[in-house]
């Protein structure tokens, strides 16, 4: 399951459905908010559904977008100094 790769057409399908529903919010919300809310009301919403899409998209493939390696090494060199640490108590 860890190594199963996401379906690409399921991603795309997703982020095209979610473009054209953010398309048509300012046409639902019209009725609800009126003209002068609609535009910043719709921006607001899209802004955040977008944005949640945008990082589930990022969390499907996280070894291009985060710096793992790095905390890999940190967490190698915690783990070696610990065990130098625990090393030095018990011979002394």
């Amino acid at each position: 399951l860890l190594r199963t790769p996401i379906y690409t057409p399921f991603s795309h399908h997703t982020s095209r459905f979610l473009i054209l529903w953010c398309w048509s919010l300012p046409f639902a919300m019209h009725g609800l908010v009126g003209p002068v809310a609609t535009a910043p009301v719709s921006l607001v919403v899209s802004f955040m559904l977008l944005g949640i899409e945008d990082i589930g998209s990022r969390l499907e493939n996280p070894w291009d977008s985060l710096p793992l390696w790095q905390y890999c090494e940190g967490i190698d060199d915690s783990v070696l100094a610990l065990r130098a640490h625990d090393l030095a108590v018990r011979h002394a």
